[in-house]
């Protein structure tokens, strides 16, 4: 494949995402992302470099707008605010349902009337969470699992790098789909900075990024402050591109609910052609 005849490239509010909207199948996605990142990012500075390479699929469920692959499979809370701004958006609509790989459950997403955009998460049990063994809240989200580190925030990012893998390894969280190191500092009960690592595979090896934010991340860091205060309600977290995001959780029964609300605006739309 030469050319990509439609592809959104989105920011919300960092980690910049790709969206191909070309019918591409699932066993050369992988090879196409990586066609993608190749051309796209070549000659740009790293802030203004795709991040992630979504795909476009058709839904499984009748309910659902829109669905969304990653060539992972694992889930991105970024990546589901960027399905949703675009799909309510072009179909004119302020509410719906979404599909993205890793969540086994249709998302309600809503777009108000300012443009932020909100994106349900995959619920969770409070009970899937653990402590690590250097004393961490271990957040067990659908397609991630994420470390909570309130230590080494104004670290250098080689020690926090070292820091992640070691965490990561002594707790055998090679082999999840995606592993988060979420290093926050707490201004207070409604604003927490975060500087986030995730270790997945990202085109045929695996490896520990740094991210310029991250929406599952920042669902993590809210789970732990509920499981803390038993409330969250529009907590600000601020990314490291000084860009936020914004989470609510609710509880329903036995399950934990989060929201996850930002801006996104697209950098640009219509064909590539690949390298």
């Amino acid at each position: 494949m030469k050319k990509i005849n439609q592809i959104y490239i989105l920011y919300p509010s960092g980690n910049i995402n790709a969206i191909v909207g070309d019918k591409i199948p699932r066993k050369i996605q992988t090879i196409i992302s990586r066609k993608i990142l190749k051309t796209y990012n070549r000659n740009k500075p790293l802030n203004k470099q795709i991040e992630q390479v979504c795909f476009e699929e058709k839904p499984k469920n009748i309910k659902a707008i829109a669905r969304l692959q990653l060539t992972g499979g694992e889930f991105s809370g970024n990546s589901a605010l960027c399905l949703a701004f675009l799909k309510l958006k072009s179909k004119g609509l302020n509410k719906g349902f979404i599909e993205i790989s890793g969540a086994k459950k249709l998302l309600k997403a809503s777009i108000s009337v300012n443009g932020l955009v909100t994106s349900q998460m995959p619920s969770i049990s409070p009970r899937l969470s653990s402590l690590s063994q250097e004393n961490y809240q271990i957040i067990f989200l659908t397609g991630i699992t994420h470390i909570i580190v309130a230590d080494f925030y104004d670290k250098s990012e080689a020690f926090q790098r070292k820091k992640a893998m070691k965490i990561i390894t002594n707790n055998n969280l090679k082999s999840e789909l995606a592993t988060g190191i979420m290093f926050i500092k707490k201004i207070d009960n409604k604003k927490i900075k975060m500087k986030p690592y995730v270790y997945f595979k990202k085109d045929v090896k695996y490896g520990l990024f740094k991210e310029t934010a991250c929406g599952s991340g920042t669902t993590a860091v809210a789970v732990n402050e509920y499981l803390l205060r038993k409330k969250v309600n529009d907590l600000e977290v601020i990314q490291p591109t000084r860009n936020s995001l914004f989470i609510t959780i609710k509880k329903k029964k036995n399950l934990l609910i989060p929201y996850l609300k930002g801006k996104v605006k697209v950098i640009y739309q219509g064909s590539l052609n690949l390298a």
